[in-house]
This record gives C-alpha cells, sequence and structure tokens, in this order.
C-alpha cells in the first residue's frame, strides 16, 4: 500500500493516477482503479503494476464490494467489458457470487501464466493449485456432494468421491516441472469450462 498524509493525500492521489503517462504508450496495455489493486497498470508483457492508495489516519483497509473499476487509460484498439455494480443490492446474488468467482478464476491464471513465463515454477503451481483447481474441486462438491461437508472441512475425498471425479483431480494437479505444470494449467480450464457448463453457466466463462 503507499500511505499518504491526510493534507496531502489528494496531491499523491493525482500523481498515482497520471503514472501511466510516465511509461511508453506502446508498453502500456490498461492503466485503471479496481475494487482490489487500487490503481493498476498493465502491460504489453502481463506484467502489473498495482498501487493501492490509502490514508495514514486510515487505521484499517476496507474492500467494499461494491467499489468501481475506473478506467484511466485504455490502448487505442483494446476492449474490456466491464460489469457494472449494482448497488441497489444490500447482498450479492448466487450469479453475482459465481460470475466474481469466475472473475477470480482468469485472474489467477493469468497470475500463474506470468510466473510460468518467468520460469517461477514454485508460485505457478501454488497459484494452480489453490486458485485454479480450488475453484474445480467447488464445482465438483456443488456439482455431485451438495449434502457432504465442504470441501476447507472434509479431507476424506478419496472416500467419498467417485473414480471418475479423483480423476480430474489428479489431471488438474501438477508436479514440480514446467511442462507438467503448463499441462496442468489447461486441464483446469477445460475443467472449469466443462463443470460450469453442467450448471449452465458456460456462456459466463
Amino acid at each position: 500500500y503507499t500511505v499518504a498524509l491526510d493534507e496531502d493525500f489528494e496531491g499523491v492521489e493525482k500523481k498515482v493516477r497520471s503514472l501511466q503517462d510516465h511509461f511508453k504508450k506502446d508498453d502500456v496495455v490498461l492503466a485503471y482503479k479496481n475494487q482490489w489493486a487500487g490503481w493498476s497498470i498493465l502491460f504489453e508483457d502481463l506484467l502489473r503494476l498495482e498501487l493501492p492508495l490509502v490514508k495514514a489516519s486510515e487505521e484499517t483497509i476496507n474492500r467494499s464490494r461494491e467499489q468501481k473499476f475506473e478506467i484511466l487509460y485504455s490502448k487505442p484498439g483494446f476492449s474490456l467489458k466491464v460489469t457494472p455494480a449494482d448497488s441497489e443490492k444490500k447482498e450479492e446474488s448466487e450469479k453475482k457470487l459465481l460470475e466474481q468467482a469466475i472473475k477470480d478464476f482468469w485472474y489467477m491464471a493469468v497470475y500463474a501464466a506470468q510466473h510460468i513465463g518467468r520460469g517461477e515454477i514454485w508460485l505457478a503451481r501454488d497459484a494452480i493449485r489453490i486458485s485454479m483447481q480450488g475453484k474445480v474441486k467447488r464445482l465438483l462438491q456443488e456439482i455431485y456432494h451438495q449434502d457432504t461437508l465442504a470441501l476447507d472441512r472434509d479431507r476424506r475425498i478419496e472416500l467419498t468421491w467417485s473414480q471418475k471425479e479423483l480423476g480430474i483431480l489428479r489431471e488438474t494437479s501438477s508436479a514440480y516441472d514446467k511442462d507438467d505444470l503448463i499441462r496442468s494449467f489447461w486441464a483446469n480450464i477445460k475443467y472449469t469450462e466443462t463443470l460450469l457448463s453442467k450448471i449452465g453457466a458456460g456462456d459466463m466463462f
């Protein structure tokens, strides 16, 4: 986090918002303010610079569900679909929660791909296992095992899941090896799309 003195906050905010102007336009794909990362700049090589900004007087960091996604700069020819927040609803619907899970899946897919590209196998494997495969597990749980314990408490998957379901977990898992990691990366995308289609949400993917 970038912490600014309260009396200097507006000035620092203006500087942060204009950071993309200091880079070559050909290198910057998108500059934006989003609901998690504050001000962000996405570069051509998928490297992302994040600068969340807070006041020094703030004792906690609040992540509101209804923060807006504000585009500060967009490269000509680059298109982006933005889903506006629904400020009228106090609680997110099941559809919005699913949309958020899908967005998080793709966010972590890009994150994992960045680490694979840089040869950072451990970080890539961790991102795939926790965030991408985690979504596959949740979907399997939702489709086939709604009446069993939640996955974060049920450690006896081998005793309760079918061989087909365990086979999906094997395919979406990876050894500490770049080629196998890439294989599991695509397997997670394939099964997430397949399982979302089973619940009628394939078009959201």
